[in-house]
């Protein structure tokens, strides 16, 4: 089994968006929004007038670490957009690319407790929700519809850190630091009846149990 890649990588970060970033003065405030969760649990901002996102690309190789000049163009007029309306929420903040999250531009900021270095990762989610976006232009098989929302969908996550490491006076890559010991190895079977293996069986069915309404049975299959 290959190691468990601890690594989050700044394979790029572009210098237009990230200069919006840091025109951000720390007195601009917005109270003109309200934070919500939608029945699945999801947060979102609503605020007070629509914003566009025009067509981005569905498809991305994710061994291509550096994205197409029209998708940063768009993203640009986006976090402008965005950061007019609520620049508090991306105060300090920095962007990166992330090849695997095309549609999810990500953007972070370093925090030190002590002696420990925390990564605080924003994810903006731009995926088009039909019934709650109001549809300017229709996608197609390689591109996304072109949309007005209030809703923003955002996700973020609080990290503690082994190292930063650096390159040249810029940031390449953060390594994560591991507070539990490895213990998934893999999967077994094909199709629907793929089972997890971990180091503890017993890991396997409890994962499984927490999926399943009481009293459901699917023995001797455990696939989560």
């Amino acid at each position: 089994m290959e190691p468990l890649q601890n690594e989050i990588k700044i394979a790029y970060a572009d210098s237009m968006i990230n200069e919006l970033l840091h025109a951000i003065r720390e007195t601009e405030r917005n109270s003109s929004y309200n934070m919500h969760f939608n029945q699945g649990e999801e947060f979102f901002i609503e605020l007070s007038s629509k914003i566009y996102v025009p067509k981005l690309p569905i498809h991305h190789d994710v061994k291509k670490a550096v994205p197409d000049a029209d998708y940063i163009s768009c993203l640009k007029d986006i976090i402008k957009q965005i950061t007019g309306v609520i620049p508090e929420c991306f105060q300090g903040l920095v962007y990166f690319f992330d090849p695997a999250e095309i549609l999810k531009p990500s953007f972070y900021r370093l925090y030190k407790a002590e002696n420990d270095i925390y990564l605080y990762i924003l994810r903006l989610d731009l995926l088009a929700r039909p019934f709650e976006t109001e549809t300017i232009e229709q996608g197609s098989n390689d591109l996304t519809s072109a949309y007005a929302t209030q809703r923003l969908y955002m996700e973020s996550e609080l990290i503690p850190l082994d190292a930063v490491m650096s390159e040249s006076g810029r940031i390449r890559a953060f390594r994560i630091k591991q507070l539990i010991s490895q213990t998934w190895i893999g999967e077994t079977g094909k199709g629907y009846m793929v089972s997890g293996v971990w180091m503890d069986n017993d890991l396997t069915k409890f994962f499984t149990k927490l999926f399943l309404t009481p009293g459901q049975r699917i023995y001797p299959y455990y696939p989560f």
